[in-house]
This record gives C-alpha cells, structure tokens and sequence, in this order.
C-alpha cells in the first residue's frame, strides 16, 4: 500500500484524507479540553500551543490523581 495515497494495486485501501481530519479533529478537541481544564481562555492567549501547555496538564493530573488516591 502506498503511504501517501492509500492505494494498493489500483484499488483505495485507506482513506488517508479522512484519516487525516478525523485525527486533526481529535486533536484540536483534547487540546481545548486541556485549556478548559486550566483555565486557558483561548482570547488570553491566542497562540498557546499543546507544548506550551503540557507542563500545566501533566501538573493539573497530579493533582486529579492525588485528589482521587485521597478518597
């Protein structure tokens, strides 16, 4: 099968174009979860990445975790 188009002897194996927007869309969706998660507004900082954002997640799921071992 070919990686950049999906075919593989004339035929589409994988829809690699719908592959691709169901992963973007994944992706957007965790990346504002996350933001809403700490309290992000995206119109406080309209160019936060996931790698900006990462430190404060993993330290956001500490806490859950710490929180949940508690009960």
């Amino acid at each position: 099968m070919c990686l950049s188009c999906g075919f593989y002897n004339g035929r589409q194996v994988i829809d690699l174009a719908s592959s691709k927007a169901k992963r973007d869309a994944r992706i957007q969706a965790k990346e504002e979860r996350i933001k809403n998660e700490l309290g992000v507004t995206p119109e406080a900082t309209p160019t936060a990445s996931v790698e900006e954002v990462k430190p404060k997640a993993k330290k956001a799921v500490k806490k859950v975790e710490a929180e949940e071992e508690a009960k």
